[in-house]
Parts: structure tokens; sequence; C-alpha cells
């Protein structure tokens, strides 16, 4: 079963739980639905924002070599046709990163966190509210990942930390205002990018097994799948934040959690012609087995505070949890359309840059 049939199915079961919940939940003042699970069925094969002309720009393609370990990366040399899309397995060094504040970490991977549901459970973020976008205009500006299991589903440490906070936010705003995420638990792991601390949130629990100042390992039961907060269904809103905890710092969990067997990821940065960020931009993905068929629509982050890049990528999208295998990116931008066809090795992250080579 592909990842996004058993979304749908999940999706599907949780959602007649949501809509008694959405009753009492509230909206946020503008006007969005609460945050959770997205309400829409979508469809694999819905036609997309953007229709491609038969023939595309000329298109590069490069197979990267898989690294050795998690916290290693591949290095490839850059390609020298931009207009046609770059694939490589690790971050540009030469473009300049959109960093809210500049930080002096190592570039590459750094997806050292387990997956904060059990082998048994759904371990992949929603396809359709992934981090930096608002579910195609119906949600609210999303900081994390959503992951939707049945109510009690148990929740993991992801590594060996700290827990820094475990209770209801209805007094101290974990979010971006007091009962946001209902039950929540911030955990800080032991180990540091650079010589930044980062911190883990576990939004929406129906439980919580640990206590603020308690040390956890990582794997060890801390809480359980809820609905609490604004949450329209059953399902953990897991958030990673760099270098401050707070919800003003949050960064791609996708880029931080190990790979599920026979899974990679595709990241990179879509650019007008003058390499300035395109935000809420639509990327088409097709599978090369089937190049005329869409397989997934994905977006460019939307710019706002607390939604930014990587510090060590750099990008401004990701798609996550892709089998491994080779893809065919597709967007227009100022009048022309791009295309980058990307191999993605079992385990790997790979880096794509889509940008015109003239207005």
């Amino acid at each position: 079963m592909f990842a996004e049939d058993r979304i749908f199915f999940l999706t599907a079961v949780v959602l007649v739980a949501a809509l008694v919940a959405a009753v009492g939940a509230g909206a946020m003042e503008t006007g969005r639905p609460p945050l959770g699970t997205p309400t829409f069925t979508p469809t694999p094969t819905q036609t997309p924002t953007l229709t491609p002309t038969p023939i595309p720009t000329a298109t590069a393609t490069l197979t990267p070599t898989p690294s050795p370990t998690p916290t290693e990366a591949a290095t490839a040399a850059p390609t020298a046709t931009p207009a046609a899309g770059t694939a490589t397995p690790r971050p540009a060094a030469a473009l300049p990163r959109p960093t809210r504040q500049s930080y002096s970490v190592p570039a590459g991977r750094h997806d050292w966190l387990l997956r904060p549901t059990g082998e048994q459970d759904w371990q992949s973020g929603s396809v359709f509210y992934p981090y930096g976008t608002d579910g195609r205009g119906q949600y609210l500006l999303h900081h994390g990942m959503d992951i939707v299991n049945p109510m009690g589903t148990p929740v993991l440490a992801v590594a060996d930390g700290e827990i820094i906070f475990a209770g209801a936010d209805s007094a101290q705003a974990i979010g971006p205002q007091t009962n946001f995420y209902g039950n929540v638990i911030v955990l800080k792991p032991d180990r540091t990018l650079g010589d930044y601390p980062f911190f883990c949130v576990y939004g929406h629990l129906s439980r919580i097994d640990v206590s603020a100042g308690q040390r956890v390992q990582a794997g060890q039961v801390i809480g359980a799948v809820g609905m609490s907060g604004i949450a329209m269904g059953p399902h953990l809103h897991f958030e990673v934040r760099f270098a401050q905890n707070d919800y003003f710092h949050s960064v791609n969990p996708e880029l931080w959690i190990v790979p599920l067997p026979g899974l990679g990821s595709i990241a990179g940065r879509v650019l007008d012609s003058q390499g300035r960020d395109l935000e809420n931009h639509p990327i088409v993905v097709y599978r090369s087995q089937e190049p005329d068929k869409v397989w997934r629509e994905a977006f460019t982050y939307i710019q706002a505070e607390g939604i930014g890049p990587d510090p060590a990528w750099g990008e401004n999208f990701v798609i996550g949890d892709v089998w491994a295998g080779t893809y065919i990116l597709k967007t227009k931008v100022d009048g022309q359309w791009l295309s980058a066809t990307v191999t993605v090795p079992d385990g790997e992250t790979v880096f794509v840059t889509l940008q015109p080579t003239s207005p």
C-alpha cells in the first residue's frame, strides 16, 4: 500500500470523530478552520494547479551515491544548467541561504531523530498539510508535521534528552497562544547542531507520561496521540525548533527524522530569475514510470515569521517520504517551464534547485 493510500484510509476514519470535536474547537482569528487533519478528500490523479506543456525545458539528471551512515552526506559536483534544474545529494553551498539569522552549522544531513510513533503505527506526515503550507488556503500556517493515528497510539522520545515542558498549555503558550496544542510535551535532545540546541514539540496529546525535568531515552513512551487543543481529529503534531524554544523558530521536521526503509526525500529551492525565493509556489511531481500522470503536488514555504529554511540546507520546500526511485519535478517560473529529473536513493535526501536563466 502506498503512503498516500494509507493516509486516505486513516483520514477517513478520524474525520467522523473530527466533526464532533470541531463544534467546540473554535476557529482562529484568521477565519480559517482550526489546525488539524485536512478534511477534504484528495485523489492521487486530481488535476493540479499547473498544467505543463508537452515539451518542457531540458532535463538534467543526476543519481547521487547513498551515504554509508545517516549522518554522512555524499558529495557531487554542481551542474552548469540551472534553467533545467539541478539535483545534488546535499545543499549547494554556493547558494545564499535565506535564513532568519545566520547560523554556523555543518551543511548536509542531520536526520538523527527516531520517528515519534512506533513501527506498527503510521509514521509519515500528511502530504496535504506539510510544514510551511496552509493546506491550499484552508488551514493555519503549519509549523510542523501531522502524523495521523488512532486515539491513544503511544508516542515516543525521538532522542535521548530532557523534558523541559509537559502538561496543558492553558497557562503557558507553547504555540501562538494558550490552549493551542492542548496537552503538549517539549523535549530538548542532548545532541546539538553545531553549537545550537534544538527542541521537539509533541502536540494534541491525550495522555502525558513524563514530567518537566525528567530524563528520557530514545524510543521511550512519553505520551499518547490525542486531539486536545484545537485539533480536529486524533493525530500527533510534531515540531522541531532550532536554536530557540519558541513558535517563531520552527524548521521542517522531515529533515531531522531518520528515513524509513525504502524511502527518501527531496528538498530544494524554487527561485525566480533574480535568485529570490518564491513562496507558496506549486511544483508538480511525476514518477518516471508514469511521466504523464501527476503523482503529487507540492508547494514552497509561505514566507512568514516562524517559517523558514533549515540552517544546514537552505531549502524552501521538502517532499518527504517518497519511495526510492526516479521522479520528474516541473514548475513554471517567469514564463518558463522548468524540469528536473531526480533519482532518490534509499535513505537519502536529494537537493534540487529550479531557477530560470532569464526573466
